[in-house]
């Protein structure tokens, strides 16, 4: 299955372990439930990335996954 490709602008409601592709330039993150939400450069291991007390965080390439399915997140470009 093709990696989907994830962009600025609009809220996307993940599905618990797909992996998506993140926005191919720094982004800000803002996620919801922030717990679920992984990042990984190579798609292959994954970790939490730094949010802020406000639910935001700094970006980069890469891929994104929700470990347990329904989170939203929307990115933003600088």
């Amino acid at each position: 299955m093709p990696t989907i490709s994830l962009t600025i602008g609009p809220i996307h409601t993940l599905v618990q372990n797909v992996i998506y592709a993140l926005p191919a330039r720094t982004t800000r993150l803002r996620a919801q439930p922030v717990t679920n939400i992984l990042i990984s450069n190579d798609g292959t291991t994954f970790a939490g990335p730094t949010f802020d007390a406000t639910g935001q965080a700094d970006i980069s390439g890469g891929f994104i996954r929700d470990s347990v399915g329904g989170a939203l997140v929307k990115f933003s470009a600088y």
